[in-house]
């Protein structure tokens, strides 16, 4: 059982880590900055940004509009918006994605970015208010309000809340893997998810239940020597330096 916390340094943070704090149920602590906390096994930096630390190391979610642009300047080419069929669109619009293992949001921004309408799953309470904060501070921005409204943020199990939306489009996978979860973070990062997600997996029944329920493909992004999940062979994929889409057709 993980040991937790929210804490936080100046005042006018106080009532954004007090609501976490006791939406949680974990103690609040006031610190003058995140190195001085001891005792726990990870908590909730309030800032401008929400993080989880586990010092040095933190993670957040981050939707900016940097990122937003530099996805919209490589548009269709990028390999995930191949996979996911975007280059056969002529209104991206018409493209609905569910996205059914969210993490920290990053993929969804991609096609968020790009005028995809995403509703973003995401297991683990402790993510969510990540997801949850970087919304609400891309909602403040005119033009990156305009992006995130196309993003959907749904708390649960994937296997619970998928047969309760209307069929989309294209299902993505992005799953954990049981040695190393989300291996594109830089190591820092993934030992934070290895502690909050220590002896979970998502199992082949997660790739079955997309098969199942999308209307035209599955996309499920994997480590490129990796096999495939399910043992399942996609029906074509591609590949980068370090990750590999894998398609399946279901239409």
């Amino acid at each position: 059982m993980l040991k937790l916390a929210v804490a936080y340094a100046q005042e006018n943070y106080q009532a954004k880590a007090k609501a976490l704090a006791t939406a949680l149920a974990l103690p609040l602590i006031q610190i003058l900055e995140p190195k001085k906390l001891e005792g726990y096994d990870l908590f909730f930096w309030c800032d401008i940004y929400l993080s989880l630390y586990d010092p040095p190391s933190q993670i957040r979610a981050e939707f900016s509009l940097k990122k937003a642009s530099q996805h919209q300047k490589e548009g269709k080419k990028q390999a995930l918006a191949r996979a996911m069929g975007l280059h056969k669109l002529s209104e991206l619009s018409d493209l609905k994605v569910i996205d059914a293992t969210a993490g920290l949001g990053k993929d969804s921004f991609v096609l968020a970015s790009l005028g995809v309408e995403v509703v973003m799953l995401e297991r683990s309470p402790l993510i969510l208010p990540l997801l949850q904060d970087a919304l609400a501070l891309a909602q403040q921005d005119p033009q990156l309000s305009s992006i995130v409204k196309g993003l959907r943020l749904i708390h649960g199990e994937a296997r619970q809340i998928i047969p309760q939306l209307k069929p989309h489009e294209v299902i993505y996978l992005d799953p954990m893997y049981p040695d190393s979860p989300k291996r594109a973070l830089p190591k820092k990062e993934m030992q934070i998810f290895l502690k909050l997600l220590r002896g979970v997996t998502d199992d082949d029944t997660l790739l079955e239940l997309a098969l199942a329920h999308a209307l035209k493909r599955v996309v499920v992004k994997r480590p490129r020597h990796a096999p495939h999940l399910a043992g399942k062979a996609a029906s074509f994929s591609l590949e980068g330096e370090s990750t590999r889409y894998d398609v399946y057709l279901t239409s």
